[in-house]
């Protein structure tokens, strides 16, 4: 890690490095601390707790998801379904490159929820996420749900297959040695049940 940048700055790339090498359970301020090369509590000097300072970490690994989420999006193809499942297989694709940062962000026990930076990060990941459901809604795609539930449950499935697959949940009993190997039939499932492109 360079030396560049803010304390601050410098506290959230070693919270982020931390989190990559050990996962949430390896992070403690008195880590961070020693990894950042500053006094035991000198991060506190920048953020009000560790809560708070997990909390900006995890939304900029939203804001980083939503980046993915959007170009696998415009990727995935000519139809709004085919965006959703290019959405999910970006999803797969973040979680599974930085699976401390995806655990962290949805361990609310362990992050300040009342951080703005963090509701505005998250609420924004959902909306994106809802905004290609409803526009797959548009063309037909499961019209008598409500967009935003139906987008918790989508989102639901893939985050629990990267969150099975991390661990090796899956590779055991299935024998798949690929994620694709089982995100394929989730999509044709979901996202394509008539046998359409996936």
């Amino acid at each position: 890690m360079s030396g560049h940048g803010s304390p601050r700055a410098r506290l959230l790339t070693v919270t982020g490095e931390l989190l990559a090498a050990e996962g949430v359970e390896g992070v403690s301020l008195r880590e961070i601390a020693r990894r950042a090369g500053v006094s035991h509590g000198a991060p506190l000097r920048h953020f009000p707790s560790l809560a708070n300072l997990l909390a900006h970490v995890s939304a900029e690994g939203f804001r980083r998801l939503s980046d993915a989420v959007a170009a696998g999006a415009a990727a995935g193809g000519p139809t709004a379904r085919d965006r959703l499942a290019g959405a999910g297989r970006a999803y797969c694709r973040f979680g599974l490159g930085q699976p401390g940062l995806l655990t962290l962000m949805f361990r609310w026990d362990l992050v300040d929820l009342s951080e703005p930076e963090l509701a505005s990060a998250s609420h924004a990941a959902f909306d994106q996420l809802t905004d290609l459901v409803a526009a797959a809604q548009a063309e037909g795609w499961q019209p008598g749900f409500e967009p935003r539930r139906l987008a918790a449950a989508l989102w639901s499935a893939v985050h629990g297959l990267v969150s099975l697959w991390v661990p090796g949940a899956l590779q055991r009993p299935t024998g798949a040695t690929d994620l694709a190997e089982i995100l394929d039939p989730l999509l044709a499932i979901v996202v394509h049940p008539e046998g359409g492109s996936q």
